[in-house]
């Protein structure tokens, strides 16, 4: 950088410290369509390859499409009570919203496959959350409030573990 802001100079670290390099690796995958249309979807459950044991964070990627934008909030969660979901608990993941997702330039929909890949003619948004790792994954989704507007689809789910490099 060569700016100095309000008369400060920027200077380079005394002492860099090398960053430490992780890799995602694929561990599990779900390919199977699943319609999201009920308070609670109980999605799929994923046995990872190999060991867990050396392993404390994965990575839960959620593809899904949709041709009518979703309304509302969605709750992702993964390795809880399906009977009581509550974003306090541990099997918390996140939220899924599409707030944004129908926004139209002059002339162009994003909803089109301007701004998202498309399959089937539908556009692909993927989540990602950062999970503790587990011997399996249990996911499901809770519909905020219950009233599911849409036709919300999971195309994919993958489980990928966080791998030190050596």
């Amino acid at each position: 950088m060569d700016y100095d802001f309000d008369d400060t100079k920027v200077r380079p670290s005394s002492n860099p410290q090398p960053a430490k390099i992780h890799k995602l690796q694929t561990v599990g995958q779900s390919t199977l369509p699943v319609s999201v249309n009920d308070q609670i979807t109980d999605v799929v459950t994923i046995k990872p390859a190999g060991s867990t044991s050396s392993v404390n964070k994965a990575v839960v990627e959620i593809t899904v499409s949709f041709t009518k934008s979703p309304r509302g909030i969605y709750e992702v969660y993964v390795n809880a009570d399906a009977k009581r979901p509550d974003p306090s608990t541990k099997g918390f993941a996140g939220y899924m919203t599409f707030f944004g997702s129908d926004h139209k330039s002059p002339g162009e929909s994003c909803e089109k496959g301007c701004c998202r890949p498309l399959k089937n003619g539908r556009p692909l948004y993927t989540f990602e959350y950062s999970v503790p790792a587990s011997e399996k994954y249990k996911v499901f989704i809770y519909k905020h409030n219950g009233k599911h507007i849409g036709d919300l689809q999971i195309e994919a789910i993958t489980v990928k573990h966080l791998v030190k490099d050596k």
